[in-house]
């Protein structure tokens, strides 16, 4: 099945995908090895992420798709999510990410998609990107954000483009 990406409470899975479906509202999934792929947080799922200094790099644009709520934190300091296009799609009125820290880095993209309603919060860490840190559409919903700490860059334009109906909260 393949080496341990990530453990909850001391059970390893071999997929990240595994250990988020497996985790209960109070466990934490932490990486315990480079993961390279594509996750779904189901709506009414909350899972809390803990990268422990490794790298998730996401396989395909929108490729952390959020219904439910996820929070990304990091106890080791040096983790990161990289994608070259746009890593998180939070998709949904209940649907909401909260970074606390580590980094959230697009190489060619956007880096947090909120849309239908969704909700990003940054407490902490970093989301860098070559287009706007925080984005929405006014074509897909409403859009949250939430910036309460952190460093938001982007290489071009506003780092946070919000057009339409929205809450902005800094």
């Amino acid at each position: 099945v393949g080496e341990p990406v990530a453990t909850i409470d001391g059970t390893q899975y071999a997929s990240l995908q595994a250990a988020i479906n497996a985790a209960n509202d109070v466990q934490i999934v932490a990486l315990i090895d480079d993961f390279a792929g594509d996750v779904k947080i189901a709506e009414e799922k909350k899972v809390v992420l803990d990268l422990r200094g490794k790298n998730f790099n996401v396989g395909s644009d929108c490729g952390i798709n959020v219904l439910g709520e996820l929070t990304i934190k990091d106890t080791a300091g040096s983790g990161k999510i990289t994608c070259d296009d746009t890593p998180i799609k939070i998709d949904g009125a209940s649907a909401k990410v909260t970074l606390e820290n580590g980094q959230v880095i697009s190489n060619n993209n956007y880096g947090v998609y909120c849309k239908e309603g969704g909700t990003a919060i940054v407490n902490g860490g970093e989301i860098s990107s070559l287009d706007a840190a925080l984005t929405g559409n006014n074509t897909t919903g409403d859009m949250n954000f939430e910036v309460n700490g952190g460093t938001l860059t982007a290489g071009r334009g506003p780092v946070i483009y919000m057009p339409g109906q929205v809450k902005l909260k800094i």
